[in-house]
């Protein structure tokens, strides 16, 4: 079966993912939150498993790769220069306006920034955030190679072998070169959590579950789980809580997949998925460096009256201010305007 062109439960997955993320920022360093939330962070492994799922799910709907080429540019790049463009004023404002030793930024930062592939011109990110996007488009230029190859009906294979050949390498190879391999290249320290996502859509679009896809499902996982320490997620918890998380979802996913997940998708948490890509992009600054100091360090407001009765409905207006003015109509303009040009052309 073809899922529907909106499957609410994966929106609101993205909306818990998006909220982890948040909510991770939001108490990071402020103890006057009272809590420890570094397990949050991880809700950037539930959005590449996501993703996993929904750029397969793409690409085996795309009629040629260049309309799998012309959706995903028009997905992601209005609603990221949006979102960049705002920070980088914000940032200027504030780097002008105090005397704070922040790093000043140059036009040419971010004019590399707006191409998302600034990591390999040696140009830092504008916003902390925008690291998982060299993950993203590196799996999307993977997985185009595998479609414009004519492999990518053999993706469960060629999977298995790169997630084994990682984590044999990342295990019993560590040397300087191979973890060169791994900085240039940071897919490889999530690829299996991406593949799992591509696992469950087949499981979704079949509708049943079979020992092939367990098995599949079991060794993404515990791929993911012996590259722990190649994510960098050792400084933040333990190998359990990750392992643990991991499990977690999973069990979502297994439930989501087979279609047992209908209960999540409850209107808030599916609308802040819709706007969960501008919400990810622009919460860190804004909330951290402007927000926060103001009504916690000036106005001395409680901490959680604040992250949620201030902050938190600031960013969601944010959010869904770019998605709807600027990243809907966009991404239709985009889009026709770029099939007409290269598509009606071929």
């Amino acid at each position: 079966m073809t899922p529907s062109k909106r499957y609410p439960e994966l929106d609101a997955l993205r909306g818990i993912a998006a909220l982890l993320v948040v909510f991770f920022h939001f108490i990071w360093g402020r103890p006057d939150s009272g809590l420890h939330f570094n397990v949050g962070n991880m809700g950037v492994e539930l959005f590449f498993i996501i993703s996993g799922f929904v750029i397969f799910m793409s690409l085996s709907k795309a009629k040629t790769g260049a309309e799998f080429v012309i959706n995903r540019f028009t997905r992601l790049y209005p609603t990221y220069w949006a979102s960049l463009i705002i920070t980088f004023i914000l940032i200027n404002i504030y780097y002008h306006y105090t005397i704070i030793d922040f790093p000043k930024l140059y036009l040419k930062d971010f004019v590399i920034n707006l191409t998302m592939f600034q990591f390999y011109f040696g140009i830092p990110n504008i916003d902390e955030s925008y690291w998982t996007l060299t993950i993203e488009l590196l799996f999307y230029i993977f997985m185009f190679a595998l479609y414009k190859l004519k492999v990518l009906k053999h993706i469960q294979l060629i999977g298995l072998i790169i997630s084994s050949l990682v984590v044999i390498l990342s295990q019993f190879f560590w040397t300087f070169s191979i973890q060169t391999l791994f900085k240039w290249i940071p897919l490889l320290s999530y690829f299996p959590l991406f593949l799992s996502g591509i696992v469950f859509f087949k499981i979704f679009q079949s509708e049943k579950l079979n020992l092939k896809n367990t098995l599949y499902i079991l060794v993404c996982f515990t791929s993911q789980f012996l590259l722990f320490k190649t994510t960098g997620r050792d400084i933040f918890f333990d190998a359990e809580i990750y392992l643990i998380v991991l499990i977690c979802f999973m069990l979502i996913f297994f439930a989501a997949s087979t279609r047992h997940l209908a209960f999540i998708a409850i209107k808030p948490l599916v609308f802040i998925g819709k706007i969960s890509f501008a919400l990810y992009l622009i919460h860190t600054f804004i909330s951290i460096n402007l927000l926060f100091p103001f009504l916690l360090d000036t106005l001395h407001l409680n901490y959680w009256l604040s992250a949620l009765l201030i902050v938190l409905p600031v960013l969601i207006l944010i959010a869904t201010i770019i998605t709807f003015l600027i990243e809907i109509p966009m991404q239709k303009l985009l889009k026709q305007t770029l099939k007409n040009r290269f598509l009606e052309q071929s």
